[in-house]
């Protein structure tokens, strides 16, 4: 079987930004509630922290996610900037 022919295109919104992706089928409602639960994540702190723009958002939620094995509770008044700058830093690396 092709695999570009198990390939569906679906439109992902994310943060206010729709992301064209090709998937496989069977993957929809998984990505489509990952999508869900990120856009949660995003209104959550959008409510509770005052960040300078999206992608701080989005990178507070990559933190969480990635410490989602320790249960923690974050106060209301952290200041995230050293870990954004962090994981700014890690994620740049990445990308190299």
């Amino acid at each position: 079987m092709n695999i570009m022919s198990d390939l569906k295109l679906i439109d992902v919104k994310i943060a206010d930004r729709t992301y064209p992706l090709k998937i496989k089928s069977v993957d929809e409602n998984r990505v489509k509630q990952a999508a869900e639960k990120i856009n949660l994540q995003l209104k959550e702190l959008r409510d509770k922290y005052d960040a300078r723009d999206m992608q701080d958002y989005l990178a507070m939620i990559l933190m969480l996610q990635l410490n989602s094995q320790t249960s923690v509770e974050l106060p209301a008044n952290i200041d995230f900037s050293e870990q954004l700058r962090t994981i700014e830093h890690h994620l740049n690396n990445m990308l190299k």
